[in-house]
C-alpha cells in the first residue's frame, strides 16, 4: 500500500471527524471484524476507547490463517458515524483465492435526510514475478458501504498488472466531495465496510477505504432554527 493512499485516507477521515457533532453515549466502542476465504475465517470483536469528540482508532495484530495473512489492520472513525479501514492481505497459497472482509461499527442513529460519501483504494503487488490480478468475488462488487447490515453503495475496483514484481493502484469513490450524496436512508444501529475480491497466488493487496453518513446540512439548519424559535417562545410571557 502506498504512503500516498494512507495519508489521503487518514486526512479525509480526520477532516470529516471534525465536521461531525458527536453524540457520545459510551467511553468505548466494540467493532466487529470478519475475514474469510469461504472456508477459513477470523472473527474478532475488539473494544477501543472513544474520545470526547466521538472519535476512535484501533490497531489490530496480524491475523494468520491457512490460506491468507492479514496485516496492518487499522480502523478509525467517529460514532457520528464515520468508519475508515486500512489493511493488507497476502494469498499464501498456490492458487487464486476469493476473500470477504467485513468491518462493522455500532453508531449513533442518523435520521433521514442525510448526506454520505465513501472511497476505496486498492494497491496490488506481485510478489513472485508472474503478475497480479484483483477481481470480484462471490458475485459481489469489490467494495460495499453498508447501513444496518445492508449494502448502501457499491464500487467495483478490479485490475490486472502483468509486469513482474510490479504494483498497481486503482481507486473509486462516491458522494464526491465526501460527503455530498443526498440520500433518504437513515441509520439505526451500524455502518460498515465490506470487501469481496479474488487475489492471485502469492500476491498481496493493500486496501484503504472510508464511509461517512451525516445529517443533511439543511436538516441541521432547520433543527437549529426550530430550537431557536422554541427558546424564544419559552422566554415570551
Amino acid at each position: 500500500m502506498t504512503n500516498r493512499l494512507r495519508l489521503a485516507a487518514g486526512a479525509a477521515a480526520f477532516s470529516l471527524m471534525g465536521t461531525a457533532s458527536a453524540a457520545v453515549t459510551s467511553d468505548t466502542v466494540t467493532l466487529s471484524l470478519f475475514g474469510s476465504d469461504g472456508t477459513s475465517t477470523w472473527d474478532r470483536s475488539p473494544t477501543t476507547e472513544v474520545a470526547e469528540d466521538g472519535s476512535f482508532s484501533l490497531n489490530m495484530p496480524d491475523q494468520i490463517m491457512p490460506t491468507f495473512d492479514t496485516e496492518f489492520i487499522f480502523v478509525q472513525g467517529n460514532v457520528d458515524p464515520i468508519i475508515s479501514a486500512n489493511f493488507s492481505v497476502t494469498n499464501t497459497t498456490g492458487s487464486i483465492q476469493s476473500y470477504t472482509f467485513i468491518f462493522t461499527l455500532p453508531v449513533s442513529p442518523v435520521s433521514a435526510p442525510s448526506i454520505s460519501g465513501g472511497s476505496v483504494g486498492i494497491t496490488a503487488t506481485d510478489n513472485n514475478g508472474d503478475g497480479v490480478t484483483v477481481g470480484p468475488a462471490f458475485l459481489r462488487p469489490t467494495y460495499a458501504a453498508q447501513i444496518d447490515g445492508s449494502d448502501f453503495q457499491t464500487l467495483d475496483v478490479r485490475f490486472t498488472d502483468p509486469d513482474p514484481f510490479d504494483s498497481d493502484t486503482q481507486s473509486d469513490r462516491f458522494g464526491d466531495p465526501i460527503p455530498s450524496l443526498v440520500t433518504g436512508s437513515a441509520v439505526t444501529s451500524t455502518i460498515g465496510l465490506r470487501y469481496d475480491f479474488t487475489l492471485t497466488p502469492g500476491d498481496s493487496v493493500g486496501i484503504t477505504s472510508v464511509f461517512v453518513i451525516v445529517p443533511e446540512p439543511a436538516s441541521i439548519t432547520l433543527a437549529a432554527a426550530g430550537l431557536a424559535v422554541l427558546g424564544l417562545r419559552r422566554r415570551c410571557p
